[in-house]
């Protein structure tokens, strides 16, 4: 899987998939997953960022997730989730690869 760079997750979503050639991705929100507290980003494919935290799903450090790119996908949005936010502040990596090119 070719490395891509690296994703900013922050407070406020933002579309992981700009940018990015046609293709399926993995990314990974680094950290420790045996700490005290786990940080956690959250993330949804919709066609607008939603405006209710549940209707996104969640990824813990050291946990990963897949999404699509391309002029045929929706974006997939993602941000630090609240808890998380408001312990570390935001501005976590997460490394992006790419998993296959064109249409999944």
């Amino acid at each position: 899987m070719p490395q891509q760079p690296h994703f900013v997750a922050a407070a406020m979503p933002a579309d992981i998939t700009n940018g990015l050639p046609a293709g399926r991705y993995v990314a990974q929100l680094r950290g420790d997953p045996a700490a005290d507290f786990v940080p956690l980003v959250e993330y949804a494919t919709a066609a607008e960022a939603p405006d209710d935290a549940r209707d996104f799903l969640q990824c813990a450090a050291g946990a990963a997730f897949v999404f699509e790119a391309g002029p045929a996908c929706l974006p997939t949005w993602v941000r630090v989730a609240a808890a998380t936010a408001d312990a570390f502040g935001d501005g976590f990596r997460l490394a992006v690869a790419l998993a296959r090119l064109g249409p999944a």
